[in-house]
């Protein structure tokens, strides 16, 4: 069988939708199932196991050179390839304008989508033959998975093992990964990752509430730490962040593929609702999270070695899914005017916990 999923960004939806490709391997494991993606984010389809053919487009780049030869090149390049042998199942996770072109280039007997009011854009549902409304309160993972189940009449998920989707990482990078762990101070006991990062500053902790709480979590359970980044505002702050501990390491900037690999090594990864949270969830590594202007019983990885912080706005907006003021709100006091102690509490709590359960 030949499945193809249309799911062309972002880097947070794309891993979302790792458990769906690892339902339907699991499902049918002889299937043939390729992916078309943008080309920012091709690095993580790429590396992905369960996927066998990528197909990279380039929109962005094509609008801006919309009346190029070689633009008009590279977009009958991709038609062709998409159209080389016939798909039997088509999956469009994305619902928009944008896949909704993708899957009308394709040729298969069978697309999927999800139906309004679900899709982000309604022309969506113009390209799809069957269609489907995930029911309400479902976690975002869960929405996808239940889309892949209705397309292949699969088996209930709880049947499946969707943990642990590593991805693929070259020998040199392993070898980085160990000079990093090997980094570590002696005398702790345990390895903390922290990716205090996001694209929205108003989804992030200050750097004092941060440091405050690193330092508690560290003398208490006796954590080595190391701090992530993504970009150069991201390192700016985590060199401030670790000015404030004993001791922690900001490491180097990562390939996704292999900073997921090394959140699979440590024992615990501390994150604000962002991307690496959501790359951390595709491991067997237990999470804590913070969510503000967004929903984390949407967003939040699954399974029970996950907790997050759920701030409340203290303005009385309400919503189901992310804050309409997440961009606008002058103040991010959803998180930004946290009891620090009240939050150690409660992770003090969970983490105890953690410690008397066998997880797997």
């Amino acid at each position: 069988m030949r499945i193809l999923i249309v799911k062309t960004s972002a880097l947070g939806d794309i891993v979302h939708c790792f458990h769906t490709v690892r339902y339907l391997r699991q499902c049918l494991p002889q299937a043939h199932i390729a992916w078309i993606v943008e080309k920012p984010f091709s690095e993580l389809v790429t590396s992905n196991p369960d996927v066998n053919q990528v197909f990279i487009i380039d929109s962005k780049r094509w609008r801006k050179n919309l009346f190029t030869r070689d633009t008009w090149k590279e977009i009958k390049k991709v038609r062709k390839e998409l159209r080389e042998k016939p798909f039997d199942l088509l999956i469009d996770l994305q619902g928009n304008i944008k896949s909704a072109l993708v899957t009308s280039q394709v040729h298969c007997p069978k697309k999927v989508g999800f139906a309004t009011p679900y899709v982000a854009e309604r022309p969506s549902i113009l390209t799809t033959h069957k269609r489907y409304l995930p029911p309400p309160g479902y976690n975002i993972r869960d929405d996808y998975l239940y889309l892949a189940r209705q397309a292949i009449d699969g088996p209930e998920v709880s049947s499946l093992d969707l943990s642990s989707i590593l991805l693929r990482v070259t020998p040199a990078q392993t070898a980085s990964n160990q000079k990093f762990l090997q980094s570590l101070p002696s005398g702790y006991t345990q390895k903390l990752l922290v990716l205090p990062g996001a694209a929205w500053k108003n989804k992030q902790l200050t750097e004092k509430d941060l440091s405050v709480l690193l330092g508690r979590i560290q003398d208490k359970f006796g954590f080595g730490i190391l701090i992530a980044w993504g970009s150069a505002e991201e390192k700016a702050f985590a060199d401030r962040v670790q000015s404030h501990l004993k001791t922690a390491h900001v490491i180097d900037r990562l390939p996704l593929p292999q900073l997921q690999n090394l959140m699979n090594s440590m024992d615990l990864v501390l994150a604000m609702d962002s991307l690496p949270l959501h790359l951390a969830g595709t491991t067997r590594v237990p999470t804590y999270s913070f969510f503000g202007p967004s929903d984390a019983l949407k967003y939040a990885p699954l399974g029970p070695r996950h907790a997050f912080f759920q701030g409340e706005c203290p303005y009385g907006i309400s919503f189901n899914r992310r804050c309409p003021k997440l961009r606008t709100c002058p103040t991010g006091n959803c998180l930004r005017s946290l009891d620090v102690e009240d939050v150690f509490g409660l992770f003090a709590l969970w983490w105890a916990w953690m410690k008397t359960q066998n997880i797997k």
